[in-house]
């Protein structure tokens, strides 16, 4: 047994590698955030329905798990927009450093979600984390919005995430990752396609991609988006939304390392920016520790 949960946190940090690279793309891409995220969302949409196709997994739903799943999908869409709003308004590192929240609002939605006791440690492990940021944000104000962004997006993941887990997790449910996949991505479609139709975002320079944008955006859909997300639906069978969120964390390594990297952001960040973000990471592997520990008593 414990080697299985090995094997699902080694998947799980695959997952993290590949998403570490979806701010990077964010970065190259050239087009704003509304035309990149619903780009986005419509290639992962086709290549979701592609694989539903090839895999004959049907979409068999009761009007409540349509709904229930169309209003996660909407919660990723602003989710995404909030990310990359931060990229584009600020830079990778400042928004991955907000992005980090996401374990102090999944140690309060898991709880409530799945109607269990608040973990005192995971609730310790938050409020230091949230304390390092508020920190970061009051000493260096060049980089608030991209900060503001990304615990805005961290805030709509740790709900959306635990909401999924809670759906995959749930006996009566034998839906797939794949189907629920797929009917968020179309909910994202939809719900954005109409909010930029009638605020007037649909014009002839919207649908304009350079060839360079056209193949980044469809390397971010296939190989950071489709692949991960289903998998990680299935991931939340074995592994709890929180250490998931927790876990992900390292998204925000693998982005900062790599922005500093390709885009020489460490030459516009304070030490005392790394040191923190340095603490946040540590965070991480104390968890995994205290888990591990735990796992240990239990068997």
């Amino acid at each position: 047994m414990f080697k299985n949960i090995n094997k699902h946190y080694l998947t799980l940090h695959l997952i993290v590698f590949l998403w570490g690279w979806t701010p990077i793309l964010g970065k190259v891409i050239q087009v704003g955030a509304m035309p990149l995220v619903w780009f986005r969302i419509l290639i992962t949409a086709i290549i979701s329905g592609i694989y539903l196709v090839v895999t004959k997994d049907k979409i068999q739903l009761s009007k409540k798990q349509w709904l229930q799943y169309s209003f996660v999908g909407l919660l990723i869409c602003i989710h995404w927009l909030c990310f990359y709003q931060g990229i584009k308004s600020s830079n990778v590192s400042a928004t991955l450093m907000g992005f980090s929240t996401c374990v102090v609002f999944t140690s309060i939605f898991e709880p409530l979600f799945y109607k269990k006791p608040f973990v005192q440690y995971e609730i310790a492990i938050g409020i230091i984390t949230i304390g390092i940021i508020t920190f970061m944000y009051r000493l260096e104000p060049s980089n608030s919005v991209g900060i503001a962004f990304g615990t805005a997006a961290a805030f709509l993941g740790s709900i959306f995430s635990t909401l999924n887990g809670k759906f995959i997790l749930n006996k009566n449910n034998s839906t797939s990752a794949a189907v629920i996949s797929f009917v968020e991505m179309l909910a994202m479609l939809i719900g954005l396609s109409i909010y930029l139709g009638f605020s007037g975002y649909f014009n002839q320079t919207f649908f304009v991609l350079t060839g360079s944008d056209f193949f980044y955006i469809l390397l971010l859909a296939g190989v950071c988006t489709v692949f991960p997300f289903i998998i990680s639906i299935n991931l939340m069978k074995h592994i709890s939304p929180y250490t998931a969120n927790l876990t992900l964390n390292l998204e925000g390594f693998y982005g900062i390392i790599l922005a500093a990297f390709l885009f020489k952001e460490n030459k516009i960040l304070t030490p005392t920016f790394y040191i923190c973000f340095g603490c946040i990471v540590l965070l991480i592997y104390i968890n995994a520790l205290i888990k591990k520990r735990i796992h240990k008593q239990n068997t």
